[in-house]
């Protein structure tokens, strides 16, 4: 009778490592839409369009 593979036990995280291991994801998902987004305005600056700040509250662009 042949043996069946089963996968090897993981052991569990500690709740202190998967939450290092959730902000370390966070970290660089963070720099990767930074990079995008640096990707991004280059492109714009290439066609003349120069954005300074993006965001804000638009009740400050009405004063």
């Amino acid at each position: 009778m042949a043996k069946t593979a089963t996968a090897p036990k993981r052991k569990a995280k500690s709740p202190q490592r998967a939450d290092a291991e959730r902000v370390e994801a966070e970290r660089q998902r963070a720099e990767r839409a930074e990079a995008r987004l640096q990707r991004l305005l280059a492109r714009l600056a290439e066609r003349g369009i120069e954005i300074d700040e993006i965001g804000g509250n638009d009740d400050e662009a009405q004063l």
